[in-house]
């Protein structure tokens, strides 16, 4: 799918990226491989997961309101009462796998120096967790990590706190994700968004849309 927007006021003066699927891996693959090894419904733990994240443990650890301990416990709870028997300890270590190479060195190329740039990611507070963004943060002028900031996508919080920190009106910002719900506050602020999905070359997306408007 091509780039939306709500209305267009001014020239780009800043490229937001997601970081789980768009600058690396999605852990998805993952997620189903466990469900194929405990015999599970397809589907069924991917489900958990995002219900997990947007009112249980996985939210709350991936907002800091809890340590890892508590993410353990709190978490091993919600899959018993769903009858599903993987490891918490599995979660944690999902992984993307790999960098999107091509996209980087289009930032680090074309974009830095020229716009503003930022990630925003829903993260664990676990150091193995954060190493492939740390890997990456110099390529940013802004990095915003749910863990530390206390609030995840997509609650519009830590879109407000990530635009105003980049002091970028929302009209002049592109941003990019590959999960549509992340998407629909800042489309609501008039921000021009893309959504990463399939083959979409992510590269030649926002290049076009750079051209476009600039």
């Amino acid at each position: 799918m091509g780039a939306r927007s709500h209305k267009i006021y001014y020239m780009i003066k800043g490229v937001v990226f997601d970081f789980g699927g768009v600058l690396y891996g999605t852990p998805l693959g993952q997620v189903a491989r466990l469900e194929r090894r405990a015999g599970l419904p397809p589907g069924k733990l991917s489900r958990v997961l995002d219900e997990s994240g947007s009112k249980g443990a996985w939210g709350r650890f991936e907002r800091g309101e809890i340590d890892l301990k508590g993410f353990v416990q709190e978490m091993g709870a919600e899959l018993d009462r769903h009858d599903i028997s993987v490891e918490v300890s599995a979660l944690i270590e999902l992984s993307g796998g790999s960098f999107n190479t091509p996209l980087l060195q289009y930032i680090k190329d074309e974009l830095r120096g020229k716009y503003k740039t930022a990630v925003i990611t829903n993260n664990f507070q676990i150091p193995a967790h954060k190493e492939p963004l740390w890997t990456i943060s110099g390529l940013f002028d802004l990095v915003v990590e749910s863990s530390i900031v206390g609030c995840r996508k997509p609650d519009p919080k830590i879109y407000d706190y990530t635009f105003t920190s980049l002091e970028i009106d929302p009209e002049e910002i592109v941003y990019i994700d590959d999960i549509g719900a992340n998407l629909r506050y800042p489309r609501s602020l008039g921000i021009l968004t893309i959504k990463a999905e399939g083959d979409l070359d992510l590269v030649a997306q926002v290049r076009r849309v750079l051209t476009d408007l600039n």
